[in-house]
């Protein structure tokens, strides 16, 4: 699949998706008129992307600095797929970027992956270079 970058909006995240070095990121903000319309596509391309035939580590940022509860609905989906992609065989690391202080965002953050269970969760500070546990 071709590599995939969306230019971040007054409203949604920059996306990008490079498929082949199983790298993916969401950056910016999130409050879409429509999350549904914006990321179901997105899904879509990673549920194809992680058939159970594709293996090899996969390494998915998230640095969201505000987003509305409808984007909190999709991000829950998002974790799923990764997580089934865990299940699958594939070695998951999702990475949670929040500033220090922002306790919110960390709470959300931890919240959505206390359902993940073979897909590996980590808080990165945005002013650290290394990701924190954050299971």
């Amino acid at each position: 699949m071709d590599p995939l970058r969306i230019a971040a909006t007054k409203n949604t995240p920059e996306v990008t998706f490079d498929f082949a070095a199983n790298r993916f990121a969401l950056c910016g903000k999130s409050y879409p008129e429509d999350a549904r319309s914006f990321y179901d596509p997105l899904l879509e391309k990673l549920h194809r992307h992680f058939e159970p035939s594709n293996s090899g580590d996969v390494v998915f940022d998230i640095d969201l600095t505000v987003f509305d509860s409808s984007t909190t609905r999709v991000l829950a989906d998002l974790f799923e797929v990764l997580d089934v992609a865990g299940a699958r065989g594939m070695t998951v690391a999702l990475h949670w970027a929040c500033g220090k202080g922002d306790e919110d965002l960390k709470e959300k953050g931890v919240t959505l992956a206390e359902e993940m269970t073979f897909a590996n969760f980590t808080l990165r500070r945005k002013e650290d270079s290394a990701p924190q546990d954050g299971a």
